[in-house]
């Protein structure tokens, strides 16, 4: 199970980074809003990995 749900994270992850910057800030702002896991975690799955992260994403 943990392997199926690092490579769950890995899709996700690279779906999100295949997307323009503003897209991404869109998408994580609703990700965020939705109140399906905390803003923390989506924050940890789909950026902390990130080396530059999109403008605007933590305003």
């Amino acid at each position: 199970m943990f392997r199926t749900t690092i490579a769950i994270h890995d899709a996700m992850r690279a779906d999100f980074e295949s997307l323009p910057g503003p897209q991404q800030v869109k998408l994580f702002d609703e990700l965020c809003l939705s109140g399906v896991k905390s803003p923390e975690w989506w924050f940890n799955v789909l950026l902390a990995e990130q080396e530059e992260l999109p403008e605007g994403i933590l305003d």
